[in-house]
């Protein structure tokens, strides 16, 4: 009896695996291609005479690509799962696509692709890279999310759709021309590095914190600085959670696209 139920087992992980495997090609393929025609068509942001930031972030950013190992939790006390992750952006226009593997479980992993494209955006997620699951709770406009990530991409600042308006402490509230639903606080230090982005929902006049994100232990890149660590939070019910943890372990700047 032992034997044919250890065939049984076996040649399920087996079919698992070989499902995943199969699915991951095809959400990945998608990733590449929608991330491949970005950066054939990104053009250059030209920087003002006077950076708004201190740091030597003075060359323009055509392109990026990003290496990040992540842990990540879907509830304040919920466990934490490793994930891995890509993150390809371009400046004008604006685009970008973020791919992630979460390790759910041993043999279970759960895909996820986030898009921005103009003003169309879009998140998928399916778990054994078939099953398609439904998308988390929005916090706020998918376009939010991209402007939070910027210590990691200092050209978007020159965006001429975005309004950059200093604030009282170091640092400037970052909105959209045209969209008047959230606002992103993006402060530095003494040093002119970016250390904190928080992002704000406007409801019935009224501004909630959303997300916030801390940015740590900054890196030269050839003419750009970077962190390349980074904790997110979110707020719920009057209080701050611990959201992820981020390492990022390459940033590739102004680069053909390419697939590690």
């Amino acid at each position: 009896m032992l034997l044919p139920a250890l065939s049984v087992i076996t040649g399920l992980i087996v079919l698992v695996i070989t499902i995943d495997h199969l699915g991951s090609r095809r959400v990945r393929s998608r990733v590449r291609r929608r991330a491949q025609r970005f950066f054939a068509e990104a053009k250059s942001l030209p920087l003002p005479a006077e950076s708004i930031s201190s740091t030597n972030n003075r060359e323009a950013l055509e392109t990026v690509r990003l290496k990040l190992k992540e842990s990540r939790r879907l509830a304040p006390k919920g466990s934490w799962y490793p994930v891995e992750a890509k993150l390809f952006l371009a400046a004008y226009p604006l685009a970008g696509v973020y791919y992630a593997d979460w390790t759910r479980a041993p043999f279970v992993s759960e895909k996820q692709m986030r898009w921005l494209e103009g003003d169309q955006a879009g998140e998928e997620r399916r778990l054994l890279s078939v099953f398609r699951l439904s998308a988390k709770k929005k916090l706020s406009p998918p376009l939010a999310w991209w402007v939070l990530q910027i210590p990691w991409y200092p050209s978007l600042l020159h965006h001429p759709d975005l309004n950059v308006d200093p604030l009282d402490t170091r640092g400037c509230r970052l909105t959209w021309v045209g969209d008047d639903r959230w606002g992103v606080d993006l402060l530095e230090n003494k040093e002119g590095q970016w250390t904190e982005s928080v992002l704000y929902g406007f409801r019935q006049k009224k501004e909630q914190p959303l997300l916030r994100c801390y940015w740590k232990n900054y890196k030269n890149f050839g003419h750009w600085s970077v962190p390349t660590e980074l904790i997110t939070e979110q707020h719920d019910h009057g209080s701050w959670w611990q959201t992820g943890q981020t390492q990022l372990t390459d940033w590739v700047p102004n680069e053909e696209f390419k697939w590690w």
